[in-house]
């Protein structure tokens, strides 16, 4: 049974460079999935993947399956995780009904920066990441999509998901904000 949900929520224009390394695609190929209502990983009928066939849908229908879920959801942007750190993070804790005292929280964002989950990963290894990925924690930057997206593939990103990224501040005026 559950209780809630924590749902952490990325602009899907650097979630489209993102995937497209750890699918081991290209960001064409990328940018069609996240599009795609119909997207599903591990979906090749010819071949065994190595993990269950998972559906996502297209990146706004994801978002909203979980928008329309009956249980309470608290929904964490990334940017926020990455920009005002503390205030997101107690945001989840008081939605998880922790008590947990700020110096805690704090030592909790600490342990768990994306230097200190590289710098596990290298030293350890990391369980979720994909056989066709160097690393699993590559880059984590907010606006890296700038550096990989055409204008044709971020406009269809935008076409396609413009409601749920208005809705989540990932977009003004047809703009992106990150």
């Amino acid at each position: 049974m559950s209780y809630g949900t924590v749902y952490i929520i990325r602009n899907p224009l650097d979630v489209a460079v993102s995937a497209s390394v750890h699918n081991g695609c290209t960001i064409e190929q990328s940018v069609k999935n996240l599009n795609n209502n119909k997207f599903a990983l591990a979906d090749k009928k010819n071949s065994l993947p190595d993990q269950l066939r998972q559906v996502l849908l297209s990146w706004s229908g994801h978002v909203l399956s979980w928008m329309n879920s009956p249980i309470p959801i608290c929904f964490l942007r990334y940017e926020d995780m990455k920009l005002d750190s503390f205030n997101t993070f107690k945001k989840a804790v008081g939605f998880m009904e922790l008590n947990k005292p700020d110096d805690e929280i704090r030592k909790a964002i600490d342990k768990s920066s994306f230097d200190n989950l590289q710098k596990q990963e290298k030293e350890k290894g990391f369980k979720e990441k994909s056989r066709k990925a160097e690393a699993f924690f590559r880059k984590g930057e907010i606006g890296d999509w700038r550096n990989h997206l055409n204008n044709t593939q971020v406009n269809s990103i935008i076409d396609h998901h413009k409601d749920v990224m208005e809705k989540f501040g990932y977009i003004k005026n047809g703009k992106s904000v990150f």
